[in-house]
Formats: C-alpha cells, structure tokens, sequence
C-alpha cells in the first residue's frame, strides 16, 4: 500500500462542500461526539440555550439545570475534517496519515486557523 499515492487520491475524492467551512466538534458526556459543520453546530448550541437534563437515579430522577460540563465544543478546521475522512476512507490511523500531508495541505491548514 502506497499510503502517499493513496492519500492524494482520497483527498480528492473527499473534498467538504465550502473551501471556507470549518467544523465543529460537539462532545456530550459518555464519550459520544457530533461532528458539524461550524455554522449548524452554532445552531444545535443554540437550540440548547433552555436545554435541562435528567440527573439521578431511575426512581429518583430529577430535571436540573444543564451542567456547565455537559456539553463541550472544539473548532475542527476543515482540512482535519477532510485528513480524518481520507483515515477512515483508506482504513488506517489518523497518525499514519499526517506524515503524507503534502505542503499545499500544510498551506490550507494555516489559512483555516487564521
């Protein structure tokens, strides 16, 4: 397996759907972790302005306020969106791949978190 060749060649079959569009991480407890796009993840934490939440046991439930480490938010520049994709696509680690990430990736990196 060729991981550079094979690399390149997902990476153009992955493209995000906007250049501009970063994304977002949304991160509830038990480790469950929505991936949006930036501006639909500002929505979801929108809708969750009023959001309250079960606590306790079964028979001792309680609604509560929603706690402030409940929810958890990280940016994800697209173009670690996109490396993460191509992972997934060739089936191998996320850190197999960072070694084949060619200067032009390395350039529109910086242009995201800038």
């Amino acid at each position: 397996m060729d991981i550079k060749k094979d690399f390149l060649k997902a990476k153009k079959e992955i493209k995000s759907n906007r250049k501009d569009q970063n994304y977002m991480t949304i991160s509830w407890r038990y480790g469950t972790e929505l991936v949006l796009r930036y501006d639909d993840g500002l929505k979801l934490l929108n809708c969750l302005e009023h959001a309250e939440e079960f606590t306790g046991a079964y028979e001792d439930r309680r609604i509560t306020a929603l706690g402030s480490d409940s929810v958890k938010t990280t940016l994800l520049p697209r173009i670690e969106y996109e490396n993460h994709k191509i992972a997934a696509l060739l089936n191998v680690k996320y850190s197999e791949i960072t070694d084949h990430v060619n200067d032009v990736t390395l350039t529109e990196s910086i242009k995201c978190r800038t």
